[in-house]
């Protein structure tokens, strides 16, 4: 979250999310749920999403549910969309 802060433009808080795609915490997936809806970060915010997602479901299944879902509803990459949905429906 502080790294977030302190990235002083759009290309070095994308640099930061993309960093966060290899954190494995409910933590790093709640703060990329947090650009999902800005225009600027939302690509680097979703695919960082869909992966930290698989590593905290097991744990975490409502929130990260919860973030992957929206992340669902929000994507414009349809490949994303149905391999983030796939992963859902598997756990249903």
């Amino acid at each position: 979250r502080g790294a977030m802060t302190l990235a002083p433009n759009a290309s070095e808080k994308k640099l930061v999310l993309a960093g966060l795609a290899r954190l494995r915490a409910i933590e790093a997936l709640e703060l990329t749920a947090e650009y999902l809806e800005d225009a600027d970060l939302q690509q680097e915010a979703e695919v960082a999403g869909a992966r930290i997602g698989r590593s905290t479901y097991e744990d975490h299944p409502e929130q990260t549910r919860n973030v992957l879902e929206k992340l669902v509803q929000l994507t414009q990459n349809d490949q994303l969309r149905d391999r983030v949905q796939g992963f859902l429906d598997d756990r249903d």
